[in-house]
Protein backbone atom coordinates (compact mmCIF):
# COMPACT_ATOMS: atom_id res chain seq x y z
CA UNK A 1 0.00 0.00 0.00
CA UNK A 2 0.77 3.25 -0.56
CA UNK A 3 -0.81 6.80 -0.39
CA UNK A 4 -0.81 8.87 -3.85
CA UNK A 5 -1.85 12.50 -3.99
CA UNK A 6 -2.75 12.50 -7.97
CA UNK A 7 -3.90 16.05 -9.29
CA UNK A 8 -7.44 15.14 -10.44
CA UNK A 9 -8.07 14.63 -6.60
CA UNK A 10 -6.37 18.04 -5.28
CA UNK A 11 -9.65 20.02 -5.56
CA UNK A 12 -11.30 17.47 -3.66
CA UNK A 13 -9.00 16.63 -0.72
CA UNK A 14 -8.63 13.01 -1.18
CA UNK A 15 -5.70 10.53 -1.84
CA UNK A 16 -5.46 7.65 -3.85
CA UNK A 17 -4.28 4.15 -1.69
CA UNK A 18 -2.82 2.00 -4.01
CA UNK A 19 -3.35 -1.23 -2.52
CA UNK A 20 -2.04 -4.77 -3.96
CA UNK A 21 -3.39 -7.96 -3.29
CA UNK A 22 0.09 -10.20 -3.03
CA UNK A 23 -2.03 -13.10 -1.27
CA UNK A 24 -3.82 -15.82 -2.85
CA UNK A 25 -7.82 -15.10 -1.48
CA UNK A 26 -9.53 -12.25 -2.55
CA UNK A 27 -9.24 -9.07 -0.10
CA UNK A 28 -12.13 -7.03 1.08
CA UNK A 29 -11.92 -3.41 1.74
CA UNK A 30 -15.20 -2.73 4.09
CA UNK A 31 -13.89 0.73 5.74
CA UNK A 32 -11.18 3.30 5.57
CA UNK A 33 -9.62 5.98 7.17
CA UNK A 34 -6.30 8.00 6.93
CA UNK A 35 -4.86 9.10 10.27
CA UNK A 36 -2.15 11.39 10.16
CA UNK A 37 -0.47 13.88 12.94
CA UNK A 38 -1.04 16.89 10.25
CA UNK A 39 -4.13 16.35 9.24
CA UNK A 40 -7.81 16.36 11.31
CA UNK A 41 -9.09 13.16 11.49
CA UNK A 42 -12.07 12.48 10.00
CA UNK A 43 -14.85 9.07 10.27
CA UNK A 44 -13.98 5.65 8.41
CA UNK A 45 -15.31 5.62 4.89
CA UNK A 46 -17.21 2.97 4.05
CA UNK A 47 -16.52 0.95 1.28
CA UNK A 48 -16.76 -2.48 -0.91
CA UNK A 49 -13.98 -2.96 -2.95
CA UNK A 50 -12.76 -6.34 -3.40
CA UNK A 51 -9.42 -7.09 -4.85
CA UNK A 52 -8.51 -10.08 -6.23
CA UNK A 53 -5.28 -11.98 -5.92
CA UNK A 54 -2.47 -10.56 -7.90
CA UNK A 55 -4.45 -7.47 -8.63
CA UNK A 56 -4.42 -3.83 -7.17
CA UNK A 57 -6.28 -0.99 -7.33
CA UNK A 58 -6.81 2.68 -6.17
CA UNK A 59 -8.96 3.01 -2.81
CA UNK A 60 -9.84 6.72 -2.42
CA UNK A 61 -10.10 8.49 0.92
CA UNK A 62 -10.73 12.03 2.30
CA UNK A 63 -8.00 13.70 4.49
CA UNK A 64 -8.98 16.56 6.85
CA UNK A 65 -7.30 19.82 7.21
Amino acid sequence: MFADYPRYLWHKRRLAIATTNNGDQPLTISRIVLRAEHFEPLDPEEKSTVIQPGTGTDVQVDFGS
